[in-house]
């Protein structure tokens, strides 16, 4: 059975292989062969894995890559950004610093005539320290402490006005001297810039500072020991790194500010302020957190731009820090980014990209996945049309041994109806020599008419004859033979319906008028046998005159046409059609279906076969053209013949 024998396996039954359709012929499963002609095909689903595969890891990698390259950006961003802040806010703190370094060497100014006993009890000595300090929010107060570590003289802004009604002696057991800030200026010292302080918590008020000195120099320009300091609370400065703080980090800062001397001593920070409770031990003794201590001095950190350095990994979180000394004081200013800030900056950058990605990969899924169903489609329909062209070669020869058998069957079973259609058809042919013989006998005077009537009794003989030809035809001889036998025959159509028409004009009976349309030129001669011809419109002016019980008219309309859709490709050019119509009750759609098949009538039994219109279908279609029928209930029917021209 050709492939489908070739495709069976030892794990199947030999049985599962074909299905029995008739005698002793067997087709191929065409399940069997389609599933065995799909194994063929698992290579191809396995390449289409791949490419599934593929539509995600491509838009994987662009996001690695894209994603990359947004951690530099947002990095170098970041890094700028604080590069640029850390520069403002250095100038910012110098500014501070210059003026209060400006303050000191006014408060040296204006007391470098007094002796230590006379500023002790100078009231303008107070008065102008309280009007200095309230030249600057970040001025707490400004105090001169002598040589022996005590406060002379000291203002500041929380003062108030009540202190100008006398002098204020400073607590005589407060004792300064072990202060950095004093220690740093002794008798004598040749130094001159300016000290900034440890910060300190007051014993008095208990609230933390750090000072900023520098040595009390007398007339001569020696220092004396003695110092001019001011003290500047840490949260001043706080709030200024509040202010430049980031505020779109939600749930806090993303920056952490310090402000520190350059051995690392931690002067101001923000966020987190410096906690005053473990500051009064002197001097200070507290753990710095590695975070907190800024770049030490150094080249870097002296120059104008500020020093940058990283720290951490992208799982772990990069932290940046910018540092850079104020001026030529001995502090640093460090801005540090939250290690937070570059991944929630990263990822507000990577949101886009993100569903980019989600959507290629979507779409490319979605492509190859519909690219997919349409490959599988297609490769079933090749498969189905396989298996079935195997099958129908397989079953090609057991087909047509059944076919020639099928063809004698049904030629014995014709032979057998066609036996009792015969009656009917030589009836009709008797019934015109009947009449034409009864018509010879009632004209014994006329020569004319005894010829006519004696050439339409050769012509029903003729038709006689050639029934019963086509009868031993049907029986002996090859369908092909009898249609190309009519190719080489011709009659002339014209003389051939003006007979026909006079034979039927005899016995229709007055109740039946039979009406003859034909064009003023002579029809060209048509394809065919005359007699067939003849016998085929007897035969249709038969129907119609059945179909009219009560009478009526039948038309007979003959010329040449163009040929139907049907017959275009056929190689005569010009066609002779001819209509024969009546206004009987016509078909139903279902009984128009099955008209022209051989041996269906719906007359009763007795008055037809069945035979007319399978006959006159055969004429056609052996003359070269084909039959057409339009009929419905009410409208009568019409028949056209077409034949194609000699």
């Amino acid at each position: 059975m050709g492939l489908a024998q070739a495709e069976l396996g030892a794990g199947e039954p030999a049985r599962s292989a074909a299905a029995p359709v008739s005698g002793n012929v067997a087709l191929p499963d065409l399940g069997i062969v389609a599933r065995r002609l799909a194994r063929r095909a698992a290579p191809e689903r396995l390449g289409f894995r791949q490419i599934w595969a593929t539509s995600v890891i491509l838009p994987l990698v662009g996001l690695l890559v894209v994603g990359w390259l947004n951690w530099d950006a947002v990095v170098a961003r970041e890094r700028h950004e604080l590069r640029h802040d850390t520069a403002l806010l250095q100038e910012e703190i110098l500014r501070t610093f210059e003026l209060q370094e400006t303050v000191l060497k006014a408060v040296d100014s204006g007391i470098v005539d007094l002796g230590w006993p006379a500023i002790r009890h100078a009231a303008s000595v107070r008065s102008l320290l309280r009007r200095i300090a309230a030249t600057s929010p970040f001025i707490q107060t400004v105090s001169l402490i002598s040589p022996d570590g005590h406060i002379a003289a000291e203002g500041g802004a929380a003062e108030g006005g009540a202190a100008e009604s006398g002098p204020v002696e400073p607590p005589s057991w407060m004792d300064l001297s072990g202060r950095d800030y004093v220690a740093a200026f002794p008798p004598g010292t040749s130094r001159r810039v300016s000290f900034v302080g440890l910060p300190q918590a007051s014993v008095v008020d208990g609230v933390t500072r750090f000072t900023v000195a520098r040595p009390r120099l007398s007339a001569y320009g020696v220092a004396d020991g003695g110092v001019i300091a001011i003290a500047v609370a840490p949260a001043t400065l706080e709030s200024l790194f509040a202010a430049q703080a980031d505020p779109n980090r939600a749930g806090g800062q993303s920056r952490v500010f310090v402000l520190a001397r350059t051995d690392g001593a931690i002067l101001a920070r923000y966020p987190g302020a410096i906690q005053s409770d473990v500051l009064h031990a002197m001097p200070p003794q507290r753990e710095v957190a590695e975070d907190d201590v800024p770049a030490p001095a150094s080249a870097d950190t002296e120059a104008a731009a500020p020093h940058l350095a990283s720290s951490g990994s992208f799982f772990s979180g990069v932290r940046i820090k910018a540092a850079q000394r104020v001026g030529d004081y001995p502090v640093v200013l460090s801005v540090a980014l939250d290690r937070s800030r570059l991944s929630e900056a990263w990822l507000s950058a990577m949101t886009f990209p993100v569903i980019g990605a989600v959507a290629t990969a979507a779409l490319l899924l979605l492509s190859l996945t519909r690219a997919r169903l349409r490959v599988t489609m297609e490769r079933d329909r090749m498969l189905l049309q396989t298996a079935a062209s195997e099958a129908a070669r397989s079953a090609a020869v057991a087909h047509s041994a059944l076919e020639a058998r099928l063809r004698q069957t049904e030629k014995a079973a014709a032979l057998g109806q066609l036996a009792a259609g015969v009656a009917h058809d030589f009836s009709n042919v008797l019934q015109m020599i009947a009449a034409n013989v009864d018509a010879l006998q009632r004209m014994h005077s006329s020569t004319a008419e005894v010829a006519r009537h004696a050439t339409q009794i050769q012509h029903a003989a003729e038709r006689g004859t050639a029934l019963a030809n086509r009868m031993l035809d049907f029986a002996h001889r090859d369908e092909s033979a009898n249609e190309n036998a009519s190719i080489h025959y011709s009659f002339a159509p014209s003389l051939a319906l003006r007979d026909a028409v006079a034979a039927m004009r005899q016995i229709l009976g007055i109740s039946h008028r039979l009406r003859l349309v034909l064009p003023e030129m002579t029809l060209p001669p048509a394809r065919g046998r005359r007699a067939e011809f003849e016998a085929v419109i007897i035969n249709l002016v038969t129907n119609a005159r059945d179909a009219m019980p009560e009478g009526g008219e039948i038309v007979i309309e003959a010329l040449i046409s163009t040929p139907p859709g049907a017959l275009q490709k056929q190689a005569p050019d010009r066609y002779l059609r001819v209509q024969v119509r009546d206004t009987g009750k016509g078909m139903t759609p279902e009984v128009l279906a099955r008209a022209g098949e051989a041996f269906f009538t719906t007359k009763p039994n007795g008055a037809g076969t069945g035979l007319g219109l399978a006959m006159a279908r055969g004429f056609t279609q052996r003359a070269g053209g084909m039959l057409e029928l339009s009929s419905g209930p009410g409208l009568g029917t019409t028949v056209t013949a077409w034949v194609a021209a000699a």
